[in-house]
This record gives structure tokens, sequence and C-alpha cells, in this order.
């Protein structure tokens, strides 16, 4: 290839050409490609590794524990489990419409696989991602208040279009919802308000009951793994 060529790919930032370029060109030649399918092949290239790189951010950013996928679940592991309902969620209506997601379970019933692989679904379908233990949340609003954040770890979780919070029991859910439904005079309030951004929550449930939980306004979805 004309290192000109090489050159000018690399200033416009058009890796994904520079890399197949001369496999195309070799393509062209042999088999009398015209100028427009040339073009539009070494074109699909570059798009197709910038859709890779996009997905690999996005999967980084979601900072899931493990890529997991519904194809490697092990359904006869539960049965109680629907499978139906599964891969509705997975279709990601519920997050285009910014509908909470309930999942309710005593531990090692498959929650956790199964939320990050509809997380890992939502990513392929162009949504942000963002996948923590309550554990984590805490941690990271501790952080926060601790260093004078400004609700920069408040901005954080508004940002992505499905929060996946795992690991929670009743008495964590309530303290949590405070900050997903504040009341007016609560400190985050207006910046929760005046986000003009839609996201939705799947709230992973380490419990098996909802008696303890009595939070106006809060009417999701609700998927048991017994």
């Amino acid at each position: 290839m004309n290192a000109s060529i090489q050159t000018a790919l690399k200033q416009l930032r058009l890796s994904g050409m520079a890399q197949s370029l001369e496999v195309r060109l070799q393509e062209a030649a042999g088999n009398s490609l015209t100028h427009g399918e040339f073009l539009e092949l070494v074109l699909q290239d570059e798009l197709l590794v910038r859709k890779d790189r996009q997905m690999q951010r996005r999967l980084k950013a979601a900072q899931f524990r493990e890529l997991k996928t519904l194809e490697d679940f092990d359904w006869q592991f539960n049965p109680s489990i629907k499978k139906k309902l599964v891969y509705d969620l997975a279709g990601g209506r519920f997050v285009r419409e910014a509908r909470d997601c309930l999942w309710l379970g005593p531990p090692g019933t498959g929650k956790s696989h199964l939320c990050q692989a509809i997380g890992y679904q939502a990513i392929k379908m162009g949504f942000l991602v963002l996948y923590r233990s309550i554990f984590d949340v805490v941690r990271d609003f501790l952080e926060d208040e601790a260093f004078a954040g400004e609700n920069k770890v408040l901005a954080k979780y508004l940002k992505p279009d499905l929060l996946i919070i795992d690991d929670m029991g009743i008495k964590q859910l309530a303290a949590l919802f405070q900050w997903r439904y504040p009341s007016p005079s609560s400190q985050h309030a207006n910046a929760v308000q005046q986000n003009p951004h839609r996201h939705t929550i799947i709230f992973v449930i380490i419990q098996d009951a909802l008696a303890d939980l009595r939070i106006s306004g809060f009417h999701p979805g609700v998927i048991p793994f017994n």
C-alpha cells in the first residue's frame, strides 16, 4: 500500500479501513470490482471495526462481574424460571419504556447470571448499561460524600439507559428507593428530577418476600426466582 495513503488513513483515524485496504485492493483487482463496490467494502470494514470497538467500550463501562449470556445459562438448573419472560425482557422493550423491574428470590437461583445476560443483550441493542452490586453502590456514594464529589456519582448512575443493582436485601432496597424516588426536600432531588434522561433499573433482591417494603410510587414488574 502507498505510504501516503496509510498516513492519510491514520490521520483520519480510519484504522478499520487501513487494516483491510491491502486485501480489498487485491480483491477488487481479482474480481474486477467497480469503484462503487470497492468503496462499499472498505467502508463496511471501517464500520465493523468501529462497532466492535464501541461494543468493547460499553462492555467495559458496564462493569459486569463476568460476561454472561442467555445461551450459556442452564435452564434445567432452575426450571421454575419463566424462560419466555426472560427472553421478552431481553428484547429491550422495558428499557425503551423506562420501566423498572424487580428480580426476587433466594441466593443461587440464577438471578445474577440472567440480569447480566440481559444487560449484555441491551448493550448489543445500543443501550448504555451499568451493573453494580449493592456494596458497590454504598461504596460509590460514601466516597462521593467523603470527597465532596458534588453528585458526580449520582450523574454516573443516572447516565445509563439500564442500571442493574444486584445482591440486595429488603432493608437495603428500602434505603435505595429513597434515592430512586427522592422526596422534594432530599439532598439530590433536584439532580434526579432535572435529569432529562429516562433510565431503567433492574433491582435484584436476595430475599423472598416484600412484606416489609412500602415505597410510594414504586410499581415494578416482579420476576420471581423460586
